[in-house]
């Protein structure tokens, strides 16, 4: 099974998110849905990591945030999640 890769721009960033020691920053979709970008680091397997789980989850019928792989300006590599909290 493969998974598509979402391409962000590098102006896509919105608001940096200060939480946590990795880079994240917020942007609105096409579709205006509020999305995270989060930037895995190298080596380590967190980006598919998520990506997994998240599937699993969906299969198994258990709540859980929702995850795709993405990659950003030069050739960062993450994932992004929608916004999943009201505002």
């Amino acid at each position: 099974m493969t998974y598509p890769i979402i391409e962000l721009s590098a102006d896509v960033p919105e608001q940096l998110e200060q939480l946590g020691t990795k880079t994240k920053f917020w942007y609105h979709d096409s579709d205006g849905r509020r999305m995270l970008f989060k930037e895995g680091r190298p080596n380590t397997g967190e980006n598919w990591a998520e990506k997994i789980c998240c599937e699993l989850c969906r299969k198994l019928g258990l709540p859980h945030a929702e995850y795709e792989l993405a990659v950003w300006k030069d050739g960062r590599k993450g994932v992004v999640s929608p916004m999943f909290v009201p505002k």
